[in-house]
C-alpha cells in the first residue's frame, strides 16, 4: 500500500512539473534579451505582477540626491545567453544637468593619454569605430558622443555590443536592448532627450 502511495506521489509531482513549462523553462533559460522575475514599477518600487516569468530584460532605474548634485541613471549588464560576452562588465546611461552620459564598465581600458577608441555594433550591422574617455579610476570608459550613440541606440531592435581594448587583451559586451524606451519620457522630461 506504501508503496502505491508513493508511486502516485511521484507521478502526481512528475505531472505537475510537466504543466508549468515556464518554471522549467526558466531552470534553463529565458533566451536572449529576456530574464526570468517578477515585474516592478519603472523605480523599481511598486511590484506590478507578482508572478515570475520569463520578460524582456529590464534597466535598472537609480536615483541620486545628496544635497550636492542630482542625477538619476539607468544601468543594463550583458545578457549571459550571448556566447561572444568575454565579461558582465555593464552599461550606465546618466542624465545629469540635462546632459546624457554613457559609462561602459570595462575596467583597464587601453588608451594614448586618457583618450582611446573601441568598436559598437548594433543588432547585426558591420562594427564601427567609437571614441571614449578614460575614467581617472580604470573602471570604465565615457563615450565622447553620448548623443549620436543614443540616437542609433532607439533604432535597436534586439542587441547592441563593444569591443573595448584592455589591458588583458579585448572585452566583448553584448546588451540587450530591453525596456530602454520605457525610460525615454522620464530622460526628456529632465532634459535629456534621446
Amino acid at each position: 500500500m506504501k508503496s502505491k502511495r508513493f508511486t502516485l506521489i511521484l507521478v502526481f509531482l512528475l505531472l505537475i512539473s510537466l504543466s508549468n513549462p515556464i518554471s522549467a523553462k526558466a531552470a534553463d533559460d529565458c533566451g536572449f534579451g529576456y530574464t526570468f522575475f517578477s515585474l516592478f514599477s519603472l523605480d523599481g518600487e511598486t511590484e506590478i505582477d507578482s508572478e515570475e516569468t520569463c520578460r524582456i530584460s529590464t534597466w535598472l532605474y537609480e536615483k541620486s540626491d545628496d544635497g550636492f548634485s542630482k542625477y538619476f541613471s539607468i544601468s543594463m549588464s550583458p545578457d549571459d545567453e550571448d556566447a561572444n560576452n568575454t565579461d558582465y562588465s555593464g552599461i550606465q546611461i546618466f542624465c545629469d544637468k540635462k546632459k546624457i552620459e554613457v559609462y561602459v564598465w570595462a575596467e583597464y581600458a587601453d588608451s594614448y593619454g586618457w583618450s582611446g577608441t573601441g568598436q559598437l555594433k548594433f543588432d547585426n550591422s558591420p562594427a564601427k569605430k567609437f571614441s571614449y574617455w578614460l575614467q581617472k579610476d580604470f573602471d570604465g570608459v565615457t563615450l565622447k558622443d553620448s548623443k549620436t550613440f543614443m540616437q542609433n541606440l532607439v533604432k535597436v531592435k534586439k542587441k547592441f555590443s563593444f569591443k573595448i581594448p584592455t589591458s588583458d587583451g579585448y572585452q566583448v559586451l553584448v546588451y540587450p536592448k530591453g525596456n530602454l524606451l520605457e525610460y525615454r519620457p522620464i530622460f526628456a522630461k529632465a532634459g535629456c532627450k534621446f
